[in-house]
């Protein structure tokens, strides 16, 4: 990776400010991958289950074998396609097709006659509750998130809960790397004074590592890639932390 930089757009799929920060020129800023957990809260009639709710870019989904159509659905003008899974244990899945191959996608539990197991699963019902509570607005050209009751967001207590964004290269880049991570950390989030490399030491040949970091902004920046390449993804991410900041309004 040529230690090459220019200025990016960070944005999390439940807010709509977002950041500027100095990324490495071979990611692609336009079509981040983007995160939200949305937490089902007790009174529905399913208990409280945490679903995480995706941005990607990819092909037509009802075209991926084993998916099998349910319904079709609208929101707020947008078409929501709803698919289930049958392979155990079964589950449904939608899509909310944004165009130029973008999609929102989350998926719910399903239950089963002949599976006593899946008995109380949220089912159809849990994942139309889902889609006709969450309001999906624009900022910069991405989607923004927006949740209403009995919908919630992730617990910030628990790291897999929090909004999170992903910049990867394109898919000829050599190697596949670097994939930079940027997640939302809690209010109560230390900022780290070095940077942080996670499985570096006696690693197998072409073992991949992380660098890391966490802001003064509550934004934890990660850097991921080939070992043998410590170095510039330390340097990655100590630009990155030096320049991310709040983008002017």
């Amino acid at each position: 990776m040529a230690p090459k930089y220019r200025q990016a757009h960070v944005r999390f799929l439940s807010e709509a400010g977002c950041y500027v920060c100095e990324v490495p020129d071979v990611v692609e800023e336009s079509r981040p991958t983007m995160a939200s957990v949305v937490v089902l809260t007790p009174g529905v009639g399913f208990g409280s289950a945490a679903r995480t709710i995706l941005y990607s870019h990819g092909g037509d989904p009802s075209a991926n074998e084993g998916l099998v159509g349910v319904a079709d659905l609208e929101k707020d003008g947008i078409l929501v396609s709803v698919f289930r899974v049958n392979e155990p244990p079964p589950y449904l899945c939608a899509y909310w097709r944004l165009g130029d191959g973008a999609y929102l996608s989350t998926f719910m539990p399903a239950q089963d006659p002949l599976n006593p197991d899946t008995r109380g699963a949220p089912d159809l019902e849990g994942l139309e509750t889902v889609i006709q509570n969450l309001t999906i607005g624009s900022a910069l050209g991405l989607p923004v998130v927006v949740l209403g009751d009995p919908l919630k967001h992730g617990d910030l207590r628990e790291p897999e809960q929090r909004d999170e964004t992903q910049l990867n290269p394109p898919p000829d880049a050599p190697g596949g790397w670097p994939v930079l991570t940027f997640r939302r950390e809690p209010p109560w989030a230390i900022e780290t004074g070095s940077v942080n490399v996670r499985g570096d030491g006696q690693l197998a040949e072409g073992a991949w590592i992380e660098a890391w970091a966490v802001t003064s902004h509550q934004v934890r920046i990660a850097c991921q890639g080939p070992a043998e390449h410590a170095g510039e993804l330390r340097e990655a991410v100590e630009q990155m932390r030096a320049t991310l900041r709040p983008a002017p309004a």
